[in-house]
């Protein structure tokens, strides 16, 4: 500070202030690694609904082989309970 109560910006006070305002490589590789397990566990998701439709699916043909006006009664009663369940 001068007389005047002046802040006075020399240069390596200015590489301060730029390094406190730019994030880090640290961060973005944190970031990175945060937003790859957010898309890995949707991937881990998606696979775990695909199987379960899969499955429902299968029961549901076998359903109607079986007994196919039971069909109607039960593939509302399986989608219900799917759904209810969350799988």
């Amino acid at each position: 500070m001068n007389e005047n109560n002046d802040i006075l910006i020399n240069e390596k006070n200015m590489e301060v202030l730029v390094a406190k305002f730019i994030p880090t490589s640290q961060y973005f590789e944190r970031s990175f690694d945060s937003l790859q397990r957010q898309i890995d566990g949707l991937k881990e998701g998606q696979s775990d609904l695909k199987r379960t439709i899969g499955q429902a699916l299968c029961f549901f043909v076998a359903i109607a082989l079986i007994a196919p006006k039971a069909y109607i009664v039960l593939s509302g009663l399986i989608c219900f309970l799917i759904f209810v369940t969350g799988g």
